[in-house]
C-alpha cells in the first residue's frame, strides 16, 4: 500500500514538472512573499492579460495543483472569502496557515498565474507565520543561560518549503553568526525552523558570546521543480531578543 502511495505521489510531481516546462515563463513575475495570518496581499498583472489561476495549498495532499478560477465560474466556491479575482491580479483576503472554518484550503501555498493568451506562466510561493520568532534560553543549574534558541512556525506550500536564515547579533554587537536550520514539518500544515547557538563560535564558549537578538529571513526557493518561479527571496525581516535570559 505505502509503495502505490509514493508511486502516485511520484507520479503527480513527474505530470506537474512536464506540464510547466511546456509552457513559457510570462514576463510579468509575481513576487515571492512572507505574511502573518490575517494579513492581505494582491499579486498584480497587466490589466490586458487574461489570466487564470490555480495553487497548491500547504494542505494540499499529493502536493497537487488546485484551480483557483474558472474560465466561466469566476473565483472557484472552495477559495471564497480568502481570495479574490478581479481584472488586475488576485488579492489574499485572509494568510491562514490552516484552513479556518467552513474552508477546504489554507491560503500559504504555491500560487500559479497562467496567461492565455500568451501561452505562459508566472509563480511565486507565500509563506504565513504563526508564530515567531521566539527566542528562548534554558538555564544550568547555576542559572546561567547555557543553550540559546530561535523559533520561527510557518506554513508554505508541502514538498520542500522556503527555509529561513537566523542571524545571531551579540550584545557587544561585535559578533555575528547566521544559521539556515532544516525546516522540519510537525503537521499536515506547518513547519517549525529552530537554530540553536553552537557551543563555540569562533574558538569562544558561548557564555563569553552572549547573543542579543535572532533576526530570521527566508531565503529564495530551493528547488527549480516549476521553471515559472521567482527566484527572488521574500523582502521580509523579523527579531526576537533575548533580554529576558541575560
Amino acid at each position: 500500500m505505502a509503495v502505490l502511495i509514493i508511486r502516485k505521489y511520484l507520479l503527480l510531481l513527474f505530470l506537474a514538472s512536464m506540464h510547466q516546462r511546456s509552457i513559457g515563463q510570462c514576463p510579468t513575475s509575481l513576487p515571492n512573499m512572507v505574511l502573518r495570518v490575517g494579513e492581505r496581499f494582491k499579486f498584480t498583472h497587466p490589466i490586458n492579460q487574461n489570466c487564470l489561476w490555480t495553487m497548491m495549498p500547504s494542505n494540499s495532499f499529493y502536493n497537487s495543483m488546485q484551480k483557483v478560477t474558472d474560465p466561466k465560474a469566476g473565483l472557484l466556491p472552495a477559495f471564497a472569502g480568502l481570495l479574490l479575482p478581479d481584472l488586475t491580479g488576485l488579492m489574499i483576503m485572509n494568510a491562514t496557515t490552516a484552513p479556518v472554518e467552513g474552508a477546504t484550503w489554507s491560503t500559504a501555498g504555491l500560487y500559479v498565474m497562467h496567461d492565455k493568451d500568451a501561452n505562459c506562466n508566472s509563480s511565486a510561493k507565500v509563506a504565513v507565520i504563526e508564530s515567531g520568532p521566539t527566542c528562548e534560553c534554558s538555564a544550568s543549574r547555576k542559572g546561567t543561560p547555557t543553550q540559546y534558541s530561535c523559533t520561527l512556525v510557518y506554513a508554505d506550500s508541502p514538498g520542500v518549503p522556503m527555509n529561513v536564515q537566523m542571524t545571531w547579533s551579540s550584545a557587544n554587537g561585535k559578533n555575528q553568526v547566521a544559521d539556515v536550520p532544516l525546516a522540519r514539518r510537525i503537521d499536515r500544515f506547518r513547519f517549525r525552523s529552530v537554530a540553536v547557538l553552537p557551543k563555540r563560535i569562533k574558538g569562544k564558549m558561548v557564555d563569553d558570546w552572549i547573543p542579543k537578538t535572532c533576526t530570521v529571513n527566508f531565503m529564495p526557493p530551493p528547488y527549480r521543480r516549476f521553471p515559472s518561479i521567482d527566484r527572488n527571496a521574500p523582502t521580509f525581516t523579523d527579531s526576537c531578543s533575548f533580554n529576558k535570559c541575560n
